[in-house]
């Protein structure tokens, strides 16, 4: 049935799949288990290819084994795109030791994956696990420069999730749009479908069995929907812990009309830039008033420079 779905798939792959490109997805479809998940999952994995082929400079693939998510990855870690996006859509698994991910044939487990990425040390890295049983999958994968989201908030809450379905459906809803720039960023997709999922458990009156987690800052802990105000972290995180969300906030799979105007490297350099202006913003306590404007002017002009040069 898998194979099915990657056939039917085929024809809202991106012109010049294949190709070396800036930025990749990679949308990993798991064993459905049963057919009653065969339509679900064959639906997000549509709409994730079709916000790539918005966005469209995005090559997409598509991905059912272990053998050949082994190889993709290996492959993506030696040709070091600006950013690349891995997204796993399906089942999956924990014993109280090891959280896997479900595929046809042998199953992946987080450590496996964090072993595989271990050479990825430049660009941006999207890792969104879907599946239940996925918190296991943020330590195992945390690092610099890595944005991890899990569906659950620990290996234990092994039923079967909504809020993979949610988030696919929030890269083209604009109630995701948050800061109303015109794009979706990883954090209001992450933000959105955590609303969605805790909605579809209060409505239904049941106990909710899933609590996604996102972790950008690479402490491999993680944190709710619930710890943010609008965009920023509320809760009290530590003098010196930095709050998540600063770096997905600024990471879009499909970028708006300014942002499409910049290159790879330019979006990088900026997103680099905004995350400084928060780490700024938060430790403004420690400086002057003085310093920290000469700071924050320095970081402004640079993006205003990005944006010019991007126009002329």
């Amino acid at each position: 049935m898998v194979r099915l779905l990657l056939a039917s798939l085929a024809v809202v792959m991106v012109p010049g799949w294949g190709l070396a490109r800036d930025r990749e997805l990679l949308i990993v479809i798991g064993a459905e288990g049963s057919l009653e998940f065969a339509v679900p999952f064959a639906e997000a994995a549509t709409q994730w290819a079709q916000a790539a082929e918005r966005a469209g400079d995005v090559s997409t693939t598509l991905i059912d084994s272990r053998e050949r998510l082994k190889s993709e990855i290996e492959r993506q870690v030696e040709a070091k795109p600006q950013e690349l996006w891995v997204v796993l859509i399906g089942h999956g698994t924990f014993d109280g030791r090891s959280a896997k991910f479900n595929l046809e044939g042998d199953d992946v487990s987080a450590s496996e994956l964090g072993e595989w990425f271990e050479g990825w040390t430049s660009g941006e890295l999207v890792f969104i696990n879907t599946a239940s049983a996925s918190a296991p999958f943020i330590p195992a994968l945390k690092g610099p420069n890595r944005t991890v989201i899990t569906a659950t908030k620990s290996g234990a809450e092994v039923n079967i999730t909504r809020f993979g379905k949610y988030l696919a459906k929030s890269l083209q809803s604009n109630l995701a749009d948050l800061n109303k720039d015109g794009q979706i960023s990883v954090l209001e997709a992450f933000l959105l479908a955590s609303s969605h999922t805790a909605e579809f458990y209060e409505k239904e009156r049941r106990l909710a069995t899933e609590q996604a987690l996102i972790d950008d800052n690479g402490d491999g802990k993680g944190i709710r929907a619930d710890w943010f105000d609008g965009m920023r972290v509320a809760k009290n995180v530590g003098e010196e812990a930095i709050p998540d969300g600063q770096r997905s906030r600024n990471l879009h799979l499909v970028p708006g009309e300014l942002d499409r105007q910049l290159s790879a490297e330019a979006r990088a350099r900026r997103n680099e830039l905004e995350v400084e202006a928060e780490k700024l913003r938060e430790n403004r306590d420690e400086l002057s008033e003085a310093d920290y404007y000469e700071k924050l002017e320095a970081i402004f002009v640079e993006i205003a420079q990005i944006y010019g040069e991007a126009g002329s």
